[in-house]
C-alpha cells in the first residue's frame, strides 16, 4: 500500500520520534469527532466505534500522504507499520492533534472525583476530543485499551492525571498521578505478574536464588500473606502508556532511556559485573496507594534490568518511588548494590517533554519479545499549576489524559493493518 524503507531519523533505541500533523489533518479529524462521535461516550461505548474511527483516520493519512508526500505523515505510517509487524516501537510524540476547545474547559470543583465519564466537573471539560484521539492512536499502533480495576476509583478507560482538590493538603509533595510532588522514574504496573500457581512463584524465586521464607522475612510479612498477595490476580498488565496534554503550563514529563541509565551508571562507577548482578537480582514490587484495594500488596518479584548478550540494558522494571522496590534475596552485598542502583535511577539524565494541549506521547512500558521499554516521571508541580486561568474568571489545574494499553501482537491477535487490508472486522 505504501513503500516504507529504513529511515535514518529513527534511532529507535536512543531518541524520541517527533511528529507534527498538518492543520488539514487536525481539522478533518476534529470535524469527524464533532459530527460523528458527539453522541458517543468513549469511557463506556463499545470498542467497534473506536475501531471504525481509527480506520477512517488511517484512510485519511494514506489519502493525504499520496497526495502531498508529507514527511510527517510518512513517519507516522512508518511507526504504524512497525507496531503491526511486531517490531520495536520507540517513544514518539505527536503534536498539533485534536484538542479540547478552550471554552469547553471547566473550573476546578472542590468535590471533584473520578467519575470522568459521567461528570463533566470531574473531568474538568465538556467534551472528549483528547480521549478519542488517544484511543485512535493506540488502535493504529496495534494495541487494545485496558481498564484498571481499582485505580482512580476503578473502571475508567482513561485517567485524568491531575491533583484532586480534596487531597491537596496531603498530596502537594507526593509523587502520584493525583498529587503534585516529583514523580521519580518508573514503569507503570510494575506489580503485574502472570503467576497461575504457587509452583510458578517458587520457580521464579528459584531462578533468582531466593525463596518464600526469605521474601517473607525481607518484607516483614507471613509466608501465607506473600503467597495470597502475589496470587490475588488483581494486577494489570500495561504494555504502553499514552499521555495527552490538556492543561499544562510548565511541568515537564521525563522520559528515561535504557542507554541513558546505563551510561549514567557507568559514569558513576558501576562495573559490567555489577550490572550483570542487578539483572539477576530478586526485587519485590509493591503496589502503591493509587492501586486501591491492592495498595501495599507485593505483586511481582523480578529483576530490575534486562540485558542483551553484549551487556547492554534492553529494558527495565522500575519504580523509584519510596518503598515500591525491595530487595528480597539473602545477600547483603547485593542489597547494598541495589540501594546504590536506586540512587542512580533517581539521578539519571532524562529527556524532558512539555505536554501542552494537542500533544500526545506514546511510552513503551514493557520489555518483551523485540520490544524494549523506557521509564517516565515528571517534575514537581509549582503553585501556578493549581490555578491556571482558562477564562476571564475561570481557573483549572494541570491535567493530562492517561490511557493504559496492551499489545495485540503480544497476545497473538490479528493486527490492525491485516484487518484493514483484508476488509474484515477488527
Amino acid at each position: 500500500m505504501f513503500d516504507l524503507h529504513t529511515m535514518d531519523i529513527l534511532t529507535l533505541n536512543k531518541g524520541i520520534i517527533e511528529i507534527k500533523i498538518s492543520n488539514e489533518i487536525k481539522a478533518r479529524i476534529t470535524e469527524y469527532i464533532s459530527l460523528n462521535l458527539a453522541s458517543q461516550n468513549p469511557y463506556f461505548c463499545k470498542e467497534d466505534i473506536a475501531y471504525d474511527f481509527a480506520y477512517r483516520v488511517f484512510q485519511l493519512l494514506i489519502e493525504i500522504y499520496y497526495a502531498n508526500k508529507e514527511f510527517e505523515i510518512y513517519k507516522l505510517l512508518y511507526l504504524i507499520n512497525l507496531a503491526n509487524t511486531g517490531k520495536n516501537i520507540p517513544v514518539f510524540l505527536i503534536s498539533n492533534t485534536p484538542e479540547e476547545p478552550t471554552d469547553s474547559l471547566l473550573s476546578t470543583q472542590t468535590k471533584r472525583g473520578f467519575n470522568y465519564g459521567n461528570d463533566e466537573n470531574d473531568r474538568m471539560k465538556k467534551y472528549f476530543f483528547t480521549e478519542w484521539f488517544s484511543w485512535c492512536i493506540i488502535i493504529l499502533m496495534n494495541h487494545n485499551s485496558t481498564i484498571h480495576p481499582s485505580e482512580h476509583g476503578g473502571g475508567n478507560r482513561f485517567h485524568l492525571i491531575s491533583p484532586i482538590p480534596k487531597d491537596d493538603i496531603f498530596l502537594r509533595k507526593v509523587g502520584a498521578s493525583t498529587g503534585g510532588g516529583k514523580f521519580f522514574q518508573h514503569s507503570d504496573a510494575t506489580v503485574y505478574n502472570d503467576f497461575c500457581s504457587i509452583n510458578d512463584l517458587i520457580k521464579r524465586l528459584n531462578k533468582f536464588n531466593t525463596n518464600i521464607q526469605t521474601v517473607a522475612r525481607r518484607l516483614l510479612k507471613t509466608e501465607d500473606t506473600i503467597v495470597s498477595e502475589v496470587l490475588c490476580r488483581k494486577y494489570l498488565r500495561v504494555d504502553a502508556t499514552i499521555l495527552s496534554g490538556i492543561v499544562n503550563l510548565n511541568t515537564k514529563t521525563h522520559i528515561g532511556m535504557p542507554n541513558q541509565l546505563q551510561e549514567h551508571m557507568q559514569n558513576i562507577g558501576f562495573t559490567k559485573e555489577q550490572l550483570l548482578c542487578l539483572s539477576k537480582m530478586p526485587i519485590a514490587h509493591i503496589a502503591g496507594p493509587a492501586d486501591g484495594e491492592i495498595s501495599g500488596y507485593v505483586g511481582n518479584i523480578t529483576n530490575p534490568i534486562n540485558m542483551d548478550s553484549s551487556g547492554n540494558i534492553l529494558g527495565t522494571c522500575i519504580n523509584a518511588a519510596e518503598g515500591r522496590m525491595i530487595y528480597v534475596g539473602h545477600n547483603n552485598t547485593e542489597e547494598s548494590l541495589f540501594d546504590k542502583f536506586l540512587l542512580a535511577v533517581k539521578s539519571m539524565p532524562v529527556h524532558e517533554i512539555l505536554l501542552t494541549s494537542s500533544k500526545v506521547l506514546f511510552i513503551p512500558n514493557s520489555c518483551y519479545s523485540q520490544q524494549t521499554n523506557v521509564t517516565h516521571g515528571r517534575g514537581e508541580l509549582d503553585e501556578s499549576e493549581y490555578h491556571i486561568q482558562i477564562g476571564n474568571s475561570s481557573h483549572s489545574r494541570r491535567m493530562l489524559c492517561r490511557q493504559y494499553v496492551v499489545s495485540r501482537y503480544r497476545d497473538s491477535k490479528k493486527n490492525f493493518l491485516e484487518s484493514y487490508l483484508n476488509g474484515t472486522e477488527y
